[in-house]
């Protein structure tokens, strides 16, 4: 990083790291990405300033994120696309976790 910050960050699977970049000198690289840690290859899944990661799945294919607006999303993280369905507008949007598959007998 050559400026900004990182404001959250979220473990993934298979040595992935999910982070948020904001205040960056150049807005345009403000942003959620992914990086590769075994590759050190890095891609922005989400475009903007005030977006923060909130959890990634344990099949490490959703992420949870908000933007400081107080939308509440969820991705599908390797085609990058938003779930708008599972969304949530307001200034203290939560998110308790996961549910895992269940097998019913």
């Amino acid at each position: 990083l050559t400026s900004g910050g990182i404001n959250s960050l979220a473990w993934g699977q298979d040595n992935t790291l999910f982070y948020g970049r904001n205040n960056s000198a150049d807005a345009g690289e403000d942003g959620i990405y992914m990086l590769e840690m075994d590759t050190d290859e890095t891609t922005r899944l989400v475009t903007g300033s005030g977006v923060f990661v909130r959890a990634i799945a344990p099949d490490g294919d959703h992420m949870a994120f908000y933007e400081t607006d107080g939308d509440f999303k969820i991705m599908v993280v390797p085609f990058n696309q938003v779930v708008p369905i599972l969304q949530g507008v307001g200034p203290f949007v939560n998110f308790g976790g996961w549910i895992a598959d269940i097998e019913t007998p």
